[in-house]
């Protein structure tokens, strides 16, 4: 009489499962973190070029989640023309070895139409065996806020740069008047003095009196330049 024999392996898949559970939680306690900062998040796949964001990363953008799709290239598409290559190539930078991480500030379009500047700070956290890398992970820091303050700092720094350049051309103009209307007031006595002096019928008399009204002239030139000044 045969008999049936039942043949099998008991394999003792406790830490495994221990692992899977402490990577489970470690992924849930990092999400919450990453909503908690109010950071958007994205998980590239690199071989798939799969991309998993959280609902801040949309959200920042006046978009929904669903609204956001899991590839790179809405990525690239939603930069402003300016900064898409700058971008690109910090990206580029960090998956080739040049740099230690990824980390670029850049304008994205936001649903309204209007543009976002982010900063975008990613690591690779995965390679195969050959050390090509798989896996990417980033965030998304909205800093628009951030980048109006600089903007308008740098405007009252080039008002303040202005306004003292004005005011060195207003103490030199001050100066310069001052100097001159001495020596205007000099010319003017002078010429007072010599018109007395010269007979009304001498052709002298007259060029001395065009002396004397341009002084005048000048005289009322250099109180414009004081009141500027």
């Amino acid at each position: 009489e045969e008999q049936s024999v039942l043949v099998g392996t008991v394999q003792d898949i406790t830490e495994r499962k221990r692992a899977e559970e402490a990577l489970r939680e470690s992924e849930e306690k990092l999400s919450l973190v990453m909503e908690g900062s109010q950071l958007g998040s994205w998980d590239w796949d690199i071989e798939t070029g799969h991309v998993e964001r959280n609902a801040r990363w949309a959200e920042m953008l006046g978009y929904s989640l669903q609204e956001v799709h899991r590839d790179v290239k809405q990525w690239t598409d939603l930069h402003h023309p300016d900064d898409r290559a700058a971008a690109w190539q910090s990206l580029q930078d960090h998956l080739e070895g040049r740099t230690p991480m990824h980390r670029v500030e850049y304008r994205m379009r936001a649903k309204d139409g209007q543009y976002r500047w982010i900063l975008d700070q990613a690591t690779v956290v995965k390679r195969n065996p050959e050390g090509k890398p798989v896996r990417m992970t980033g965030t998304h820091t909205d800093i628009s806020e951030r980048k109006r303050a600089e903007e308008a700092k740098a405007a009252l720094e080039g008002q303040l740069h202005q306004a003292r350049k004005m005011e060195s051309v207003g103490r030199l103009a001050g100066g310069v008047a001052h100097d001159f209307n001495n020596m205007l007031g000099v010319i003017l006595g002078r010429a007072e003095l010599a018109l007395r002096r010269v007979n009304p019928s001498d052709p002298l008399h007259d060029d001395l009196k065009e002396i004397l009204a341009a002084g005048k002239r000048s005289a009322e030139m250099t109180r414009h330049l004081l009141a500027f000044a």
